[in-house]
């Protein structure tokens, strides 16, 4: 039986959020869209929402990374892809090109975003699924279509996935990785933030899986003060106790106090913006702030949130090498987050 019902709601100035949740993602898809987004992957999580069949949009576009696995589930779901939007969107686009080449690949999802609204001459109502779309793209969507009033109407869907604990690597069973070699940390377009100089440097992470790589790219900024926010509930009990033990060291090295550790559920981003905001870490006056992604995507997205109601903290992507193929599948628990923008009413199609 599919069910779908409100978790959060949450507004701050302009923007406001709703999350919903349900175990079917048909249930979650209202009818129309001006423009639908949505990214191939080896993951099977990318069929969830795109394949159903309780969506249509005027535009979409379909993100197909030239990434590949050795076992052919980017080609399957590629054609899958494309064969299920063309039966429901009257125009289909597909950008491509290496994920990790982030500037490359924005610039050309940004110029069909924008070919799209000036075609369209109204603010846009968009579909975004981020379940296997890289946290870089989904934050640069969200800020710039807001940023430039192209959309003040923007549903982002989530299907939670089951992560293998161990996989086959080089010395037998290995912890899992989901990215090849280093983190590098760029900021993400409309996420630039600003800087005074003189003032302290203070890092607020979303923290996850690979926490030896946080912790790298934490020590490597050197910054003054630190805190966290930490996917308690997680999608599976084990799944927060396994990000404790990824992360220890960075709280220990840091010496980050628990009131400055904030708990929220690993899929609920509008709950998770509403517990940075009435924590408030940021001290604004003594503190330039940087917002670092590297926990869930609804977490991600709540720092974005988070940092777009504030207008000065920075939003930092961890760039890596590659992206490892993992075989994550969805769980059976869907989401979508509603977000919207007084500054940037909707107008229906007239």
């Amino acid at each position: 039986m599919m069910n779908k019902y409100a978790v959060t709601t949450f507004s701050d100035g302009a923007l406001s959020g709703e999350s919903l949740k349900s175990n079917s993602a048909d249930a979650l898809l209202e009818e129309s869209y001006d423009l639908a987004i949505f990214v191939s992957s080896w993951e099977e999580r990318c069929l969830c929402f795109p394949t159903s069949a309780a969506w249509t949009a005027k535009s979409t576009i379909l993100i197909l990374f030239t990434d590949r696995d050795s076992a052919g589930a980017r080609d399957k779901h590629d054609e899958i892809l494309k064969e299920h939007v063309k039966g429901h969107s009257q125009n289909v686009i597909i950008v491509s090109g290496r994920s990790i080449d982030i500037d490359l690949v924005w610039e050309s999802l940004f110029d069909h975003i924008l070919r799209i609204y000036g075609e369209t001459k109204r603010p846009l109502r968009i579909l975004l699924d981020s379940s296997t779309c890289p946290r870089y793209y989904v934050l640069a969507i969200v800020g710039a279509c807001i940023a430039e009033g192209i959309s003040g109407n923007i549903s982002v869907t989530y299907a939670e996935g089951s992560y293998p604990c161990q996989t086959e690597g080089r010395h037998g069973a290995e912890e899992i990785k989901l990215t090849d070699g280093h983190w590098k940390a760029v900021s993400v377009p409309y996420f630039e933030g600003s800087y005074s100089p003189g003032k302290n440097r203070f890092y607020l992470i979303s923290v996850g899986f690979e926490g030896w790589k946080t912790l790298r790219v934490v020590s490597r900024a050197d910054p003054d003060r630190v805190s966290v926010l930490f996917p308690d509930p997680g999608f599976k009990p084990e799944y927060a106790a396994r990000t404790r033990r990824d992360n220890e060291d960075l709280v220990k090295q840091f010496r980050i106090p628990g009131e400055q550790i904030i708990s929220t559920a690993a899929g609920d981003a509008i709950d998770a913006w509403r517990a940075l905001t009435d924590a408030s870490l940021e001290r604004e006056d003594s503190e330039n702030a940087y917002f670092l992604c590297c926990g869930s995507k609804p977490h991600s997205l709540a720092l974005g949130l988070r940092a777009m109601a504030l207008s000065y903290p920075a939003v930092l992507y961890n760039l890596p090498q590659g992206h490892s193929a993992v075989p994550v599948v969805s769980n059976g628990v869907f989401w979508r987050y509603d977000l919207k923008s007084s500054t940037v009413p909707y107008q229906e199609e007239s």
